[in-house]
């Protein structure tokens, strides 16, 4: 009964960030503005300055094989130049997945 009470745990640990990892994508809504939308082209938002290399959030959104999930959840959890004052909690990631996954639907 132990290694059965051991594998039902780990199968829960597993199954857990999927479950907890759902995000709001109108949460990140301030992040995109206020961070975001400095370097890369956002739909709804005016580029205060579109960096040449910075993709574009549609790009992001829509080439699920180039910005997997686990690429862009990589990306935010170590930020690149020039975010690297940025710190995001977890949450915000979820919710900046969950907006990229909005955008790529729309």
């Amino acid at each position: 009964m132990p290694r059965l009470a051991g594998a039902i745990l780990v199968v829960t640990l597993l199954a857990a960030p999927a479950t907890m990892a759902e995000g709001r994508a109108d949460a990140a809504r301030g992040i995109v503005s206020e961070h975001c939308a400095k370097c890369h082209a956002v739909p709804d938002f005016s580029a205060k300055s579109v960096v040449a290399n910075a993709p574009p959030f549609t790009t992001i959104a829509q080439d699920r094989q180039t910005y997997s999930e686990a690429r862009i959840r990589k990306s935010l959890l170590k930020p690149h130049f020039p975010m690297t004052g940025i710190t995001l909690s977890p949450s915000d990631i979820d919710n900046l997945v969950a907006y990229f996954a909005a955008l790529g639907r729309s």
